[in-house]
C-alpha cells in the first residue's frame, strides 16, 4: 500500500522517467493552446515551430509547453506573428531557467556568399540543438 511506503521505495515502483506530459497536464497546454492562440496555430503548429525552428527533440517540446503554462498570455493573441513572439519568450525563459542555450534555425542559416565573410576559411561553422530530454516537474514552475 503506497501510504505505508517510504517516499524512495514509492517513487522507485512508480519510476522516474517521463515520455510525455501526462492526459491531465495536456489538457491544460491543449486548452490554453485553444484558448489564447489564434485558430490559426494549433498545437501541432506550436510542437513544428518548437522542434523545427528552435531544434527541439519531443522532451523540451513537452518541457516548454509544460512551462508555458505559468507564462499564459492575459488575452487571446491575434496574429500568427503575436503567437510565435510569445512562443519564442516561453522558449527562452525555459532555457534560462535551465540554462542551456536554445537557438533559432533561422538565425543561423546564411545566405552561401555571407558564409564565407562570418566564419574565417578553414573553421567548421555547425548547428548545435540543446540536448534532448524528458519534461521534468521543474519545467512548470
Amino acid at each position: 500500500m503506497a501510504s505505508e511506503m517510504t517516499l524512495s521505495a514509492l517513487a522507485e515502483s512508480i519510476g522516474g522517467s517521463y515520455a510525455d506530459l501526462g492526459k491531465h497536464l495536456m489538457s491544460k497546454v491543449s486548452s490554453m493552446i485553444s484558448a489564447k492562440l489564434p485558430g490559426s496555430m494549433p498545437l501541432s503548429g506550436v510542437k513544428a515551430h518548437l522542434s523545427g525552428e528552435r531544434m527541439l527533440g519531443d522532451g523540451r517540446v513537452s518541457s516548454v509547453l509544460a512551462h508555458a503554462l505559468t507564462m499564459q498570455p492575459s488575452k487571446r493573441l491575434g496574429t500568427d506573428a503575436e503567437a510565435v513572439g510569445w512562443l519564442d519568450n516561453v522558449c527562452d525563459a525555459y532555457a534560462n531557467i535551465s540554462d542551456i542555450s536554445i537557438g533559432h534555425r533561422s538565425a543561423m542559416q546564411v545566405a552561401p556568399a555571407a558564409a564565407f565573410s562570418l566564419a574565417p576559411v578553414g573553421v567548421p561553422v555547425s548547428i548545435v540543438a540543446p540536448p534532448d530530454t524528458p519534461p521534468a516537474a521543474l519545467d512548470s514552475i
